[in-house]
């Protein structure tokens, strides 16, 4: 059985909870996994071999949570500062890192 326990506004990171495996033998064992979509130019990329990710608060804090449901001895805690960016701070940062781009194309042209 798989649950989705959280999914990320830009559709990069969802977080589950499962006891679908395809490893042999089967331990139908409830399992926490971190589904990522890489994009190119996005916060989930391929770059230098491999998958990076830049993880955001609520990420890692569903992370968390879903192992605590697949283990009932875990425990943790976060903060209550570790917050993701305020929407107006992530929108004027994707404003601005848009203007660089444009910026930076429009130089490379001349």
């Amino acid at each position: 059985m798989t649950k989705t326990h959280h999914k990320s506004n830009d559709g990069l990171v969802e977080i589950i909870t499962t006891t679908d495996d395809d490893r042999f033998p089967r331990h139908d064992a409830p399992m926490a996994v971190m589904k990522i979509r890489p994009q190119p130019h996005t916060r989930v990329r391929e770059q230098w071999g491999c998958v990076t990710l830049m993880v955001k608060y609520s990420e890692l804090r569903a992370l968390a949570e879903a192992v605590a449901l697949c283990d009932k001895n875990f425990t943790f805690s976060m903060t209550k500062s570790a917050q993701n960016k305020p929407q107006s701070r992530e929108r004027w940062w994707l404003n601005r890192n848009k203007q660089r781009v444009i910026a930076k194309l429009s130089h490379a042209r001349r």
